[in-house]
């Protein structure tokens, strides 16, 4: 079901919304630990393989990415949605971070309020809300956010990487 998604490069969802979409980014993340950990704001468990995100870890090992609900979400897009764009992207990436692993994400070009946007809200719940279900959580970024986190990201990697001092 793979074959649906769009891209052959993975984005980071701040630039697929910052320079391919131009307008409210959503997505779906299914890294079930990742989810736990920055979305329900439980502890992680500190016997596992870590990636430090904003002083805390997360286990980035696909063992965590909740292949079930990710095939039914593109199996969902297949049957009712088959025009609307999938991308993997990464999730939200740490200022600091010069490359993060890839936890089965996918974004999708969609516009609040159109009919998917509707379907999608009604299965798995208002991306405008706190998130309930930790098999899946689909989440919104506006444009503003997204470019901001961009221009940031890229000042910071540039005053990093400058040659004259």
């Amino acid at each position: 079901m793979d074959e649906m998604i769009e891209d052959e490069f993975i984005k980071e969802i701040e630039e697929l919304i910052s320079y391919d979409l131009k307008r409210d980014g959503y997505w779906f993340v299914f890294h079930r630990l990742y989810k736990e950990f920055l979305v329900f704001k439980k502890p992680v468990p500190t016997d596992f393989g870590r990636f430090c995100v904003e002083s805390e870890y997360i286990d980035v090992t696909s063992d965590y990415i909740d292949l079930d609900a990710r095939q039914e979400f593109l199996s969902f897009m297949a049957q009712n949605f088959p025009n609307v764009k999938v991308y993997r992207v990464t999730d939200v990436v740490p200022l600091g971070m010069m490359s993060w692993p890839y936890l089965g994400s996918i974004a999708i070009d969609i516009q609040k309020g159109d009919p998917a946007y509707q379907a999608l809200s009604a299965k798995y719940g208002d991306p405008e809300q706190a998130a309930t279900d930790n098999r899946h959580v689909f989440w919104v970024m506006d444009y503003a956010t997204a470019l901001k986190t961009c221009v940031k990201r890229k000042a910071f990697w540039d005053e990093t990487f400058d040659d004259d001092d």
